[in-house]
């Protein structure tokens, strides 16, 4: 007999990914909760425009609460229950358009910004200080909650796909020549108004989404070949592989809350961790999303995903705890 102490994931105990009614058919982009109850979620495709999802109730009931002709939005987030954003692009202008909320989604407002052509994300690392990003190498600051925007210098024309800031001064943007084909690591650490390229993955990897635990720590997850996850311990200079499958999807979508941690992307796959991204494992893979699940949100324990056709689904992510077993 040989006493072995491993560490397994026990999972609620893997319970099923379930499949929500968001009584749309459009893709959708994004997902974000505020808390275990009050979540949204935006996209657009078949609609007449951009849809927002709301839901109160822990996504057992989404509703249709906004539809605008000749808008498409692809990231959401809430600053707390009544100040949200949402971020896309509006085609009547060419131009990229933020959507404003100071009322918990009862009342949007939207804004657009002629000089460039689209914003794929919204950030806001406080209640005040907001970043938008997206084409042309184009990021907007706000310092005051939104009400103000102002272009910063990036030094590049590139597609800025994504980012993530740990405060107010640092954060982490991804670029590309298009939205699909992010390669590219640039880094701030005055508030956006220099930018460094810190890393060119080439083509070696394309770099989905990031994010970033403290201004060292952070991951990157998408696809070099096969699905792939990448860790930095030194604000972005350098990254380890640290994931890496036999499947040929691209890993899409990253997010945490606390150690806890899930990726998701092309075919349904869905990959978790326990540990901060130091060890992942595939959890679940969900016909049911068609072929790309395009965010994640992570709220505790409640794991949500979002992808095409409308598509939501939910479930309860596995505990990370020590077991000792006799082989």
């Amino acid at each position: 007999l040989i006493l072995l102490s491993l560490l397994s994931f026990v999972s609620n105990s893997h319970a099923e990914w379930n499949l929500q009614d968001s009584y749309v058919e459009d893709n959708l982009y994004d997902v974000f909760f505020e808390n275990e109850n009050d979540g949204w979620a935006v996209g657009w495709g078949v609609s007449r425009g951009a849809v927002i999802l709301e839901t109160n109730d822990g996504g057992e009931f989404w509703m249709p609460q906004v539809q605008y002709a000749g808008t498409y939005l692809f990231s959401i987030t809430f600053v707390d229950e009544d100040n949200g954003w949402a971020a896309g692009y509006n085609s009547a202008t060419s131009s990229a358009m933020l959507m404003r909320t100071e009322d918990g989604g009862a009342e949007w407002t939207r804004e657009l910004f002629r000089d460039t052509f689209g914003f794929y994300v919204v950030d806001f690392p406080s209640a005040d200080v907001g970043y938008a990003c997206g084409y042309g190498g184009s990021i907007y600051k706000t310092s005051d909650g939104g009400d103000d925007w102002n272009r910063l210098n990036t030094g590049t024309q590139l597609v800025f796909r994504t980012m993530h800031f740990v405060s107010e001064e640092v954060g982490i943007a991804l670029a590309g020549t298009e939205y699909y084909n992010p390669s590219k690591v640039y880094r701030t650490e005055d508030g956006g108004e220099s930018w460094d390229m810190i890393e060119d993955f080439g083509n070696s990897l394309v770099a989905a989404s990031i994010h970033m635990f403290d201004e060292n720590t952070g991951i990157i997850v998408g696809n070099d070949g096969r699905e792939a996850i990448y860790r930095t311990t030194d604000g972005g200079d350098n990254w380890e592989i640290v994931y890496r499958t036999q499947s040929s999807a691209v890993i899409q979508a990253l997010t945490f809350d606390g150690d806890s941690g899930i990726a998701a992307g092309g075919g349904g796959r869905i990959h978790i961790t326990e540990d901060g991204g130091e060890n992942w494992e595939l959890e679940d893979v969900v016909d049911e999303m068609g072929d790309y699940i395009f965010a994640t949100h992570l709220i505790g324990n409640d794991a949500y995903i979002v992808g095409q056709g409308g598509s939501i689904m939910k479930n309860q992510l596995p505990q990370n705890v020590d077991s000792d077993q006799i082989i």
